[in-house]
């Protein structure tokens, strides 16, 4: 019975996060399937390793991903 509830709630939250995670890959200027995969593994390692079973996860997880990978392809151009 939680399966079913638990797939809806899915559903939901993909349908909210992956156009968001995918506006935000575009405003940093990185490619969509950035965004794509950020908001599908940021919302996985939320889910897994979140702290409290009633915790809210949102593409502020993906722009953390986008951020750090943004940082790191600059300081790896510039920083060698």
């Amino acid at each position: 019975s939680f399966f079913r509830g638990d797939l809806a709630a899915a559903l939901v939250v993909a349908l909210l996060v992956l156009p968001q995670a995918m506006a935000f890959s575009l405003v940093l200027g990185l490619p969509l399937s950035v965004g794509i995969l950020s908001g599908i593994f940021g919302t996985l390692f939320t889910a897994a390793f979140g702290s409290s079973r009633s915790l809210v996860c949102s593409p502020s997880n993906a722009v953390t991903i986008l951020l750090q990978t943004t940082i790191a392809e600059i300081l790896f151009t510039y920083y060698k």
